[in-house]
């Protein structure tokens, strides 16, 4: 094997280190997960939108109120959570710290008719 050979073999080497490292990067992922609620009746909220500031990470509540976020590296977000009809809820939360389930109540917004 000439000094080219090498020199194809140590890319190739290169590359795949590349590869494994950022796949055990992906294994360093959290997740979070929580309910959200109507603070004056209790009940789950379906459709609300939980969003994690400044990425595109985000998720909707089913129809028991529950959301799951995954994909977060350890790190401090924020956690924007809102509803048509409900004012909305800022979260500060800390990764890996908070990852026990979150639980949110949105409090009913009064809206004004307009005539």
């Amino acid at each position: 094997m000439g000094a080219g050979g090498r020199t194809l073999s140590f890319k190739w080497a290169i590359i795949l280190g590349i590869f494994y490292l950022s796949a055990a990067v992906e294994v360093f992922a959290y997740e979070i997960t929580g309910t959200i609620k109507n603070n004056q009746t209790l009940e789950s909220l379906s459709g609300a939108n939980v969003t994690v500031v400044n990425t595109q990470l985000g998720s909707s509540t089913d129809r028991n109120g529950e959301f799951h976020i995954s994909g977060l590296k350890p790190g401090e977000y924020k956690l924007n959570i809102s509803m048509i009809g409900f004012k909305s809820v800022t979260k500060n939360i800390t990764i890996p710290k908070d990852l026990e389930p979150i639980a949110i109540q949105l409090q009913p917004a009064l809206v004004p008719l307009q005539s």
